[in-house]
């Protein structure tokens, strides 16, 4: 199971400081760290904090202030009707080099306690893989990554888990990955494992609302995340704010 991430008060702490108390904390699992900023923060905080820790990835969505975008479950991307976020996965496993941190800050809850945020570090999910016939098979073969249009186009060949650097790189096959590619590697069964890891996977994430004013920050390389369900998307009030970080 994935232990619970460490709760820092940085209400009164610079962003400095802030960024060095999660630098120090998440390299232990479970690669992820919550920190309180109070019920006023906003996006402005974020940027702050997010730069204090490396170099704020650009975005194409829209953006709250540079490198922050705004994120509502009713612009969600969807397949099959599920929402993309609602599956485990690393920011980035269409760049070629997926990002360090991922920073979502809680604007504004939702409602009714849904879209909890679901953390699953690396132990975890090599761990529930080896239940899964297939499952470390798949962890450890080259996959081809379809790499966005913004890092040329193309397809990367990488594993899940770095057979060296044990770093993750993981997004819903179905959509991550070029399948042309994947039929020449004669892997009929690769959905099928893949399903059912995300949903071993999942039954021992760790799981937390987040309130408002609170920043979570990833390891992205170490942890995967995802959110719950929203019945109800179009009318939900949960309001993020998310900067991605090199």
């Amino acid at each position: 199971m994935t232990p619970a991430p460490p709760i820092l008060d940085g209400r009164e702490l610079a962003p400095s400081r802030i960024a060095q108390s999660v630098v120090g904390h998440i390299t232990r699992r479970p690669h992820a760290v919550i920190v309180d900023l109070g019920p006023a923060a906003d996006a402005t905080d974020l940027a702050v904090i997010a730069a204090s820790l490396g170099d704020i990835a650009d975005t194409a969505r829209d953006t709250l202030v540079r490198g922050v975008e705004v994120l509502v479950p009713a612009a969600d991307r969807t397949i099959d009707g599920v929402a993309l976020t609602e599956r485990l996965h690393t920011d980035g496993a269409d760049r070629r080099a997926p990002y360090r941190y991922t920073c979502l800050l809680c604007l504004r809850p939702d409602a009714t306690a849904e879209g909890r945020s679901l953390l699953c570090d690396a132990s975890t999910f090599v761990g529930v893989s080896e239940a899964i016939a297939g499952g470390t098979d798949l962890l450890g073969c080259d996959l081809p990554w379809k790499l966005a249009a913004e890092d040329g186009g193309g397809t990367l060949w990488a594993p899940p888990v770095d057979a060296v650097t044990g770093a993750l790189r993981w997004l819903d096959p179905d959509v991550a990955l070029d399948h042309r590619e994947v039929a020449l590697t004669r892997r009929p069964a690769l959905g099928r494992v893949a399903g059912a890891l995300e949903a071993t996977a999942r039954s021992a994430a760790y799981d937390v609302l987040l309130g408002q004013g609170q920043l979570l920050v990833v390891d992205n390389k170490r942890c995967l995340h995802a959110r719950t369900p929203i019945d109800a998307p179009a009318s939900s009030l949960r309001l993020m704010a998310r900067a991605r970080v090199h």
